[in-house]
């Protein structure tokens, strides 16, 4: 018995959520997993937490069983139970995002980055510091680094995309932090286009073993990915899937 988590999911207006939640199912099966998760880190000015909680979008013949304020489980007969979790997405004012699992907190975007961690942290979500195709480079470098050295692996998480295709190493900082205990989270971050509904799942972490859907589902996700009882499920781009991207 295992789960799923896709630590990184947008939906877009342009998805079709029937294709995605398929294209999740099949991965969550692809990954011999009886349950998926779905981190939703939604931008500003988007809702899809509260829209297919309100079953706007849910698979046919599904139904919604509720845990806590920032999670619910989509459930339908015969097929892998999804559990949704609120999250946020925040373009900081230095152009570097900061992810927040847990939390539907309303941080508008240009807000400094230090700001939006530590409001993140005061609401009791878990701030993620995200890597984006040349949005740690140059003078963002220092930044990134300077961040790793202000916050402690305990407050802040790193995320990895599917973006970074598979002929990019590891970026020397992503390795660094890991080594000094940072802990590193797949997720597939699809973009706008209609058929990026497609990854959903693609690059993920997969828990072997079950969690308790009868108490509040996102802290036990938010601890076992904290403290990394997960391994990393799927791949990243190809060259060719990175440069149709851009």
């Amino acid at each position: 018995m295992a789960i799923l988590i896709d630590t990184h999911i947008h939906i877009y207006d342009s998805y079709a959520t029937e294709i995605l939640f398929q294209a999740f199912r099949d991965n969550t099966i692809r990954a011999k997993a009886n349950m998926g998760a779905m981190i939703l880190v939604e931008r500003e000015g988007v809702n899809y937490f509260a829209k297919l909680k309100a079953g706007e979008g849910i698979p046919p013949n599904s139904s919604i069983i509720e845990s806590d304020e920032t999670s619910y489980i989509i459930h339908t007969p015969s097929l892998p139970d999804i559990i949704i979790i609120a999250g946020r997405q925040i373009a900081c004012k230095e152009k570097i995002e900061i992810l927040a699992f847990g939390t539907q907190i309303d941080i508008p975007d240009g807000t400094p980055i230090r700001d939006t961690i530590d409001q993140i942290l005061t609401v009791g979500g878990k701030p993620v510091l995200a890597w984006g195709v040349g949005k740690w480079l140059f003078k963002r470098e220092k930044i990134v680094k300077d961040l790793l050295k202000e916050y402690s692996p305990e407050q802040l998480l790193i995320g990895d995309s599917a973006l970074r295709p598979t002929i990019w190493a590891e970026p020397l900082i992503m390795k660094s932090a890991r080594k000094n205990g940072f802990t590193v989270l797949a997720g597939s971050d699809p973009l706008p286009p209609s058929d990026q509904a497609l990854r959903a799942g693609q690059y993920a972490e997969r828990y072997d073993k079950n969690i308790d859907t009868t108490m509040p589902i996102t802290p036990q996700i938010i601890k076992l990915l904290s403290q990394k009882e997960t391994t990393v499920f799927g791949r990243r781009s190809n060259l060719k899937e990175f440069i149709n991207n851009r």
